[in-house]
């Protein structure tokens, strides 16, 4: 399994497909390096990466980045959007904690006391800072970290990775 290109020949000198290109090399290498798997496609308008990886506990990486464009090449990409988007998710049992959301809406925000919770908004305490994370939820012993505009975050990667917890 590996990260592929699925661009048309005439992308190839793209700054945008030469980036993309990069950031999924390290992805791969960063990934394999975790003695993970990992496979996706790229672009120069996108990048689409599922991967799978088992340090302390089996998480599993979903990385994404989308450029939609206006529709015409002539105006600077500054007025392009873009999404970039990396979910994060695993399985943690016997927390003895009830399912939770944490997100930047202050709609589906719910202060819990419990030690499992405090441990993750600890753990994401940068992301709630600079405003990129975008949902933590837990359900049914699944943790869900849904982080915006940082699919290059290897030290986030790094952080989330290596968390752990114990009850007791």
């Amino acid at each position: 399994m590996s990260i592929t290109s699925n661009a048309v020949p005439s992308e190839l000198g793209s700054p945008y497909f030469k980036r993309n290109k990069a950031l999924c090399e390290k992805w791969e290498q960063y990934i394999v390096s975790k003695g993970g798997k990992v496979k996706g496609y790229y672009n120069s308008w996108s990048i689409a990466i599922i991967s799978k990886v088992k340090v302390k506990k089996t998480w599993l990486i979903d990385i994404k980045k989308s450029t939609f464009s206006n529709g015409y090449i002539w105006f600077s990409p500054k007025y392009q959007n873009l999404q970039e988007t990396i979910t994060y998710t695993t399985i943690f049992k016997n927390t003895g904690c009830g399912n939770f959301c944490i997100s930047r809406s202050i709609f589906s925000r719910k202060k819990r006391s419990h030690p499992f919770y405090s441990e993750v908004r600890e753990l994401l305490k940068k992301e709630f800072e600079d405003k990129s994370l975008y949902r933590v939820r837990f359900k049914n012993s699944e943790l869900t970290i849904i982080i915006h505009n940082k699919n290059d975050g290897f030290d986030l990667a790094d952080r989330i990775l290596g968390f752990d917890f114990n009850l007791g």
